[in-house]
């Protein structure tokens, strides 16, 4: 097999469990990706001033990791995707909540012109 290097994002929704999340606007070269905040989150995001971006980066982070445990079920050592490791959870401080920390994994092929990230393998 192939050594996966990426996700789709087809495989990122579904991961989601929330159809719609995702969607694709326009075609050809002027399609776009659009992720609904919103639905993300299951917080109603009205305007650019409203707060949120770390909940939804750590849900679409969680997402990944699980779409990553998903595309890994037949790959061989050494061809699996190793972009998302565990999140790491502290102790439960005295006002109920607990750190987390979650990293991402990724090489970057740098160039003059470009600058892509691309997932690990183990």
């Amino acid at each position: 097999m192939t050594a996966i290097t990426d996700l789709t994002w087809q495989q990122l929704e579904d991961a989601s469990g929330i159809t719609g999340a995702i969607v694709v606007t326009g075609a050809g070269d002027t399609a776009k990706v659009m992720i609904d905040v919103s639905l993300v989150t299951g917080t109603h995001i009205g305007a650019l001033s409203a707060g949120g971006v770390i909940d939804f980066l750590i849900k679409l982070r969680e997402f990944a990791a699980a779409a990553q445990i998903t595309v890994n079920v037949n790959q061989v050592a050494g061809e699996k995707l190793a972009a998302f490791p565990a999140l790491t959870y502290g102790t439960l401080a005295s006002d109920g909540k607990v750190q987390v920390q979650g990293n991402v994994v990724a090489k970057l092929a740098v160039s003059p012109q470009t600058l892509h990230a691309v997932g690990t393998n183990s």
